[in-house]
């Protein structure tokens, strides 16, 4: 009797050990779920099907989200993590949503199906479910048990999400000393800035006149001052942005230019295709003369918009581990009315590349 009473303590003890934890993971899944002050960082994976991203705060990983798209379903999975340990996987399956038999993207139903897998010292402790999976376990699984499936799947992405923070720290590491170069040579007021990831950006102490020059010739003008009173077209507190991603190998670079010559070459058979070839222009629209000129200059330029989506920008300069990127914040049509400012920034942008490429 007495060692009837003494297991039945035990198991009841157990019961509500179990329950305490179970509720605990809950509640930690719960208060990740909603907080707002997690850096976001993308996982880069093979399969084009597949997206997965990773939330972390200090360089602890937190979450990590991954979504499967098919022909029929969304599977959302998300797994959570607490002391870098797994904790909690919760998967979510949803169908797309049809109209006349065309899937709409990124629309999505109410959830067909749900499943919540709580873990504690790498061992599946217990499992919720709810619904009817459209996406059988021997395709999803590849044969493996669940426990096995997810601890596996939570730790390649957790390898992946710590070697993008790695890398990210040793990014941070070397930009810095980048920006101090910069930071060197900048004209005297200058302001260097550089965030976290790969941005350095120049900030001119003095707002500058800027002039449209364009179908004009600034230098064939002896009164010059006069001259630009008539193209002033505001000013500006002039940017400078540099923007620094993994460098391009060579055939990359090939490739990139070779996917530009052909949207280029797309480009410049549009207005033949839209018979709007023989219109004269003004910068660069198309004058029509007629209704019909105008449906196919709209035509035009709605195909030109989508096409030049396909151009991808080519780097300025290339350092030994970096592809180099210059913007700035001047409006396309604009230049500096001053022609001693417009020097100072050439040489600006000249001694910045000789400095990182020395």
């Amino acid at each position: 009797m007495k060692t009837y009473v003494l297991i039945s303590f035990l198991n009841f003890i157990t019961m509500v050990s179990f329950s305490q934890t179970i509720a605990g993971i809950d509640s930690v899944v719960s208060a990740n779920t909603e907080r707002s002050d997690f850096e976001f960082v993308e996982i880069p994976v093979s399969d084009n099907s597949l997206q997965a991203s990773g939330f972390v705060k200090d360089n602890q990983i937190y979450i990590i989200n991954e979504r499967f798209d098919s022909k029929r379903i969304i599977w959302l999975t998300r797994y959570y993590f607490n002391n870098s340990k797994l904790i909690c996987v919760i998967e979510e399956e949803h169908a797309y949503e049809k109209q006349n038999d065309t899937l709409k993207a990124f629309r999505l139903t109410e959830k067909t199906f749900e499943g919540k897998y709580y873990f504690y010292n790498n061992e599946l402790i217990d499992s919720k479910t709810d619904g009817k999976k459209q996406v059988p376990d021997d395709i999803t699984l590849l044969s493996q048990s669940k426990e096995g499936v997810l601890l596996s799947k939570a730790e390649e992405y957790r390898d992946l999400l710590n070697k993008q923070l790695s890398e990210k720290e040793k990014n941070i590491i070397e930009l810095k000393i980048d920006i101090d170069k910069i930071k060197s040579i900048a004209p005297k007021g200058w302001a260097v800035t550089g965030n976290s990831t790969n941005t350095v950006l120049l900030t001119k102490p003095d707002s500058a006149r800027i002039c449209n020059f364009i179908n004009t010739d600034k230098m064939l003008n002896d009164n010059y001052e006069e001259f630009i009173k008539t193209k002033i077209i505001g000013k500006i507190q002039y940017q400078l942005k540099y923007t620094f991603n993994k460098a391009l190998t060579d055939d990359e670079i090939k490739s990139v230019k070779n996917l530009n010559d052909s949207v280029a070459e797309i480009i410049r058979s549009l207005p033949g295709k839209y018979n709007i070839s023989h219109l004269s222009r003004k910068y660069d629209d198309f004058i029509p003369h007629n209704e019909k000129n105008k449906q196919s200059i709209e035509k035009f330029k709605s195909e030109k918009k989508k096409i030049m989506k396909l151009y991808k920008k080519l780097p300025d300069f290339n350092t030994e581990k970096y592809s180099v990127y210059i913007s700035d914040n001047m409006p396309w049509y604009g230049s500096f009315c001053s022609k001693e400012t417009e020097a100072k920034v050439y040489k600006l942008k000249n001694d910045i590349k000789e400095i990182l490429t020395d």
